[in-house]
């Protein structure tokens, strides 16, 4: 069974407090798979991880050019996340979609 980790300061951990979650595929019933839980501690790193990201001059300072590069890329990578999913479901579930609510913040 694929286990999937928590991604924080650019490094792949199991949460603080190694708590594990499984998923079941909604098709079958069966576990698919287990995703490490974030506990506050990992919160909190992530959190200070971010901030220091955003106050490196080669992220505060970028231009236009390359935020709209991004901006054309990460909608394409997101329909590859999000495919997965819809694959693992029964037909006729309906799957509810708020990674429409991100798309529009991209193209900012």
């Amino acid at each position: 069974m694929d286990h999937f980790q928590l991604l924080i300061d650019g490094q792949w951990c199991d949460g603080a407090e190694a708590q594990v979650m499984e998923t079941l595929n909604p098709a079958t019933g069966a576990p698919w798979a287990t995703f490490a839980c974030a506990a506050p501690a990992d919160v909190d790193r992530a959190v200070t991880a971010a901030a220091r990201v955003l106050d490196d001059p080669a992220w505060r300072d970028m231009t236009q050019r390359p935020c709209l590069l991004y901006a054309r890329i990460s909608p394409n990578l997101l329909a590859r996340l999000i495919s997965p999913s819809k694959t693992t479901t029964r037909p006729g579930v309906n799957i509810p979609e708020p990674y429409n609510q991100v798309l529009p913040l991209t193209t900012v």
